[in-house]
């Protein structure tokens, strides 16, 4: 799903984006999980993020696990290296699945919402 945010993002107007586990290239990912086969060539869609995160002006918050086994920590980190407006928020304990059930998570997406109420 962030990829597709980050492609809309680059293409329309939004005032905010928010993203939950991302990573900058799907290739990246796919090694992690898979560091024994050919992925580069197995891949249909390269799916390349930092293609369209280069080209968003609106501010950027990134939530991150530190416990995530689909999506690495590196990989998500990376996408600062793209574009320096991104607001990182690393959540202790966190995985792929289970961000939403953190305070953090909470007070800080609460805080974002309220910015537009």
């Amino acid at each position: 799903g962030s990829h597709i945010a980050t492609y809309l993002a680059s293409r329309r107007k939004v005032d905010y984006l928010i993203l939950e586990t991302p990573f900058l290239k799907l290739s990246h990912v796919a090694r992690f999980k898979y560091p024994y086969f050919p992925i580069g060539w197995l891949l249909r869609f390269r799916l390349d993020t930092s293609i369209y995160l280069k080209n968003i002006q609106c501010p950027i918050c990134v939530f991150h696990g530190d416990c995530d086994n689909t999506v690495p920590l590196k990989e998500a980190l990376l996408l600062s290296t793209v574009n320096p407006k991104i607001d990182f928020i690393l959540i202790k304990g966190g995985t792929h699945k289970n961000l939403k059930d953190f305070e953090i998570y909470k007070q800080k997406l609460h805080s974002i919402i309220q910015r537009f109420l």
